[in-house]
């Protein structure tokens, strides 16, 4: 499988940009060129600036090559990056009908917390949190869902509904979520998902090898058909999502259930657990009311 990055023409390939003066170009030639003040707006942007996505795509013209196996191709991935920015006023109108939706992975002292938060259709948020593998990680995971779901000095509340990974140690933030120890004043709704089982119906067991088959694949079905945006997330962040998703792979066994790359096989390749990209898979897992479903999962 090829995963490096194929070069192309890009924006600074251009024989000259709008602004500069090249004799041997008649004026007509430099029509549609960009120009200097745009490319340093975009060079200084922290959104949009060197190393992130759109960076790469937009200035460079750098496009990554695909494989088939991938779950998201990165070309998916940067499409719906260009999709939030191209109508980033309609696509923030409409997640506004909707409600918060979090997906919450759960380190373990060796893989980070992440949280994923996206409202309808767009992807807001990802934040990571490093784990010390101490008895107080999943203190820090409840605290930072309070802090997300209530808000705090530097954040404004997002009050919703929670897909939390409830495999080892995620048991214990389920079940202090659920019985509200400290909080007792905060109102959300939690679903302890457990990727490991069985898909959630006959029909979707004949279809998947196991929930997080359909998980993961409910989210490929988004980027497949057009239906996810992603809002800026920082380059960092963005680059790591986008890395993870290309590098779990898919693949149906003989009973042509899809099967999902395990994570272990995953890490091995990209030197850290896909933590952000279950985080976002549980996020657009349906399970709440006043959201887009994709009912063909």
């Amino acid at each position: 499988m090829v995963t490096g990055l194929m070069a192309a023409t890009g924006s600074t390939d251009k024989p000259a940009f709008a602004g500069t003066r090249v004799n041997r170009f008649p004026p007509a030639a430099d029509q549609g060129a960009v120009s200097i003040e745009w490319l340093e707006d975009v060079r200084r942007s922290l959104d949009k600036g060197e190393g992130t996505t759109y960076w790469e795509g937009h200035v460079r013209g750098i496009f990554p090559s695909d494989s088939s196996a991938m779950l998201v191709p990165r070309t998916w991935f940067l499409a719906a990056r260009k999709r939030y920015d191209d109508k980033k006023r309609k696509h923030d109108r409409e997640s506004r009908e909707f409600d918060w939706h979090h997906g919450l992975d759960i380190g373990d002292g060796v893989d980070d917390h992440c949280r994923a938060t996206r409202r309808g259709d767009v992807l807001y948020e990802l934040e990571f949190i490093v784990t010390k593998g101490d008895r107080k990680d999943n203190t820090r995971a409840v605290a930072l869902v309070y802090a997300t779901q209530d808000g705090s000095a530097d954040r404004k509340p997002k009050p919703g509904i929670w897909n939390i990974d409830r495999i080892g140690v995620g048991t214990g933030v389920v079940s202090a979520l659920l019985t509200n120890e400290g909080y007792e004043d905060s109102t959300m709704t939690v679903h302890g998902i457990h990727i490991g089982e069985r898909a959630g119906s006959a029909k979707k067991r004949k279809l998947y090898a196991n929930l997080r088959a359909q998980i993961l694949w409910g989210l490929r079905v988004r980027f497949e058909g057009g239906t996810i945006a992603i809002a800026p997330l920082g380059r960092k962040a963005e680059q790591r999502l986008m890395e993870e998703l290309a590098n779990i792979e898919w693949d149906r066994n003989v009973r042509g259930q899809v099967v999902i790359q395990p994570k272990d096989e995953v890490q091995e390749k990209i030197g850290h657990s896909p933590d952000a990209a279950d985080a976002v898979a549980l996020a657009f897992h349906p399970t709440g009311a006043r959201q887009k479903d994709a009912s063909h999962w």
